[in-house]
This record gives structure tokens, sequence and C-alpha cells, in this order.
């Protein structure tokens, strides 16, 4: 079951800064679904994010839509394994520090790092293992670096969405 995003409205972006996504999940989340920040399709994406072009945003395991101008755009990945999951969160409670991570209260790094180098599950895929599809016909284009750019931007305001998204 998927979960519409700002109840489906356009989401605006109001950052001043010219990198979109704050926190560390953020940040890696938008680099790894647009990895070259200057290049022709990030800069055109990241004013369609500020513009409000993206609406009908869509959290669902393993895949994030969302609707830019008159193109559909997706990131999918696959979700956190179950088991590693169920071994992090047991382990983890241990640790104050990851608590808040894996609630999705906070962008924890430790949880990144005891992800990445302790279960070899990253929380954010690495670039090369997300699929990226617009029905523009070009994968990486303007359309799914916009959706990324509004994506980070709520993952800032909401770190639980990227967790959500993976499965957790």
């Amino acid at each position: 079951m998927s979960e519409v995003l700002n109840d489906g409205r356009p989401i605006l972006i109001e950052s001043e800064r010219d990198r979109i996504g704050a926190g560390p999940w953020a940040r890696l989340f938008a680099s790894a679904v647009e990895p070259h920040e200057g290049s022709s399709a990030a800069e055109r994406g990241r004013r369609l994010a500020r513009a409000g072009a993206v609406h009908t945003v869509t959290v669902a395991e393993g895949e994030l839509g969302g609707d830019v101008e008159e193109h559909t755009a997706t990131i999918a990945a696959e979700p956190v394994p179950v088991r590693i999951w169920s071994a992090i969160v047991r382990s983890a409670s241990r640790t104050a520090s990851l608590v808040a991570g894996i609630e999705g209260r906070a962008q924890s790094v430790q949880l990144m790092h005891a992800m990445t180098v302790d279960w070899e599950e990253p929380l954010v895929p690495i670039g090369r293992s997300l699929s990226r599809s617009c029905t523009c016909g070009r994968d990486a284009c303007e359309h799914v670096a916009a959706l990324a750019f509004v994506i980070a931007s709520e993952i800032d305001r909401d770190p639980g969405l990227l967790l959500r998204w993976r499965g957790c």
C-alpha cells in the first residue's frame, strides 16, 4: 500500500541553499539518485522542485513515485531484507545513539554506518542499485531529479520516510 504525501498537492521546497537536502540521509539519497549535481538534468530538476512542479508523490515499500509536469517519475530499490532489519533493531536497541534512527526520528549517521559496514546493506542504496524511470523516455532526466530533490527535502522533514521506502 502506498502513502500519498501532502494529500497529492504540489510539494514546495523553500530552501535557499543550492543543494537540496540538509541531513545525511537526505544528502546521500539525492546524491545516489542524481550523482552529478552540476548537470543540466540536476539544474532543471532543482528548478522544477522549487517551482512546485512535483505532486502526487507516493511512498511505497521499494518504490517512490511522483508526477512532474506531465510526466510520471519513479525511483525504486530492493527493500532491506526483514531478517537484516530485525537483527539491526535487536542489536541497536542496546545503543541509545541508534534508537532515534531506527524509530525514524533522526537521520542517524551511526545507523547508516552500522547497516553498511556491519550488515552490508546500505540504508541509502548506492546509485547503481537504484532503478529510475520516467514517462518522458529518459531515465536520468530532470523529472527523476526533481522527484529525488523533493524526496530529499521530505526526508529532512520526516526521516521515517526513508525507512518506509526501504521496508524497515
